[in-house]
């Protein structure tokens, strides 16, 4: 059965990724190049578009989802090493983001963030094409399984639950559908990332 509610609901949670993106990318408007604002419009068109089909083929009742049950295994102190892992992790980011921008070429920080963000959920979409189940419980094994609480274990769980979490969300709602037309909508995932990436490139 269709929801639209559902529907609606997840089209609102990918906009709220988009603005989170776009707002990184705004931050270095000083950098944009002389044909930004049209690089900008195909940015939000592709990633409006899609939006509006994933949105829509969720919107239809996913019993798949029942599989992937959110373990409670986050503490305190497994949050502390994650946010410093983290830290670190943006702050290498920034410091190649420095040093590639002083020569003018690259992406500036913090808009890398939202590169980086794209590219790796490309590579991850483009897996889940083939094996999206094994994508998905890859993800969950790392993020939701205990496992050990030592500072690289608790990064690497906070940097895949940061890094994956598009894909994983994209893939999670869209289980139920065909083969052929889940497979579709993951061909177009990937062609999606992959224009938006190139057209964040290009904006700078």
């Amino acid at each position: 059965m269709f929801s639209f509610r559902r529907g609606s609901v997840n089209f609102i949670k990918g906009n709220i990724a988009l603005i989170a993106i776009s707002t990184l990318l705004l931050i270095n408007a000083g950098h944009y190049g002389e044909n930004a604002v049209g690089f900008w419009v195909v940015f939000l068109f592709v990633a409006e578009m899609f939006l509006l089909l994933w949105a829509s083929a969720s919107g239809w009742e996913n019993g798949q989802e029942g599989e992937f049950v959110r373990s409670n295994v986050f503490t305190k102190a497994g949050l502390l090493k994650g946010i410093w892992g983290l830290l670190l992790f943006v702050g290498a980011l920034g410091f190649i983001s420095l040093r590639t921008n002083s020569s003018q070429e690259g992406v500036p920080f913090p808009a890398s963030i939202s590169l980086w963000f794209l590219t790796i959920n490309a590579l991850w979409a483009s897996a889940s094409i083939v094996a999206p189940k094994t994508m998905l419980r890859f993800y969950w094994a790392t993020v939701y399984e205990e496992h050990s609480k030592t500072f690289w274990a608790e990064t690497f769980r906070y940097l895949t639950l940061y890094f994956g979490l598009l894909n994983t969300e994209v893939h999670l709602k869209i289980l139920h559908l065909p083969f052929f037309l889940h497979r579709l909508l993951a061909i177009l995932f990937v062609l999606c990332l992959t224009i938006c990436t190139f057209t964040m490139l290009t904006i700078f």
